[in-house]
């Protein structure tokens, strides 16, 4: 188990749009170690700490912690193209990046742009936000 962020090469295929290379990052907000599966190997992450996930990734996914998991099968309807542009970082290159974080009750929250780890709980969301298991 490492405590450094994972980076992941990832794109994200837009509705009418051409692949673009995005990032997603999801911040682990718990108090345990999370194991996220589905998309590709699973990934261990410590409290506070962030992964890369892949933005194309269109299976269920899973995050365990500790006795608790939670299922997602939907995650990439959340971030399209207009979610990276409305929350999303723009870098030099032209990429979005976009800021997600785990809840203690399995829910996702996604940061507003600027935002750092960790975010306000309590912090208006926008549209398909926060991202709550099935």
């Amino acid at each position: 188990m490492t405590n450094l962020p994972l980076r992941l090469a990832i794109g994200l295929l837009a509705a009418g749009c051409s692949s673009v290379p995005q990032e997603v990052e999801l911040y682990n907000n718990t108090p345990a170690t999370v194991a996220i599966r589905g998309c590709g190997p699973d990934e261990l992450v410590d409290p506070q700490v962030s992964a890369s996930i892949s933005a194309m990734c269109r299976s269920a996914v899973e995050i365990e912690a500790g006795d608790r998991r939670w299922r997602y099968g939907s995650l990439w309807r959340a971030w399209s193209m207009a979610s990276m542009r409305e929350n999303g970082d723009k870098s030099a290159s032209g990429l979005y990046h976009l800021k997600l974080q785990l809840q203690p009750d399995g829910s996702i929250i996604v940061l507003p742009r600027g935002g750092d780890y960790p975010a306000d709980a309590g912090a208006r969301q926008p549209r398909d936000f926060p991202i709550r298991p099935d």
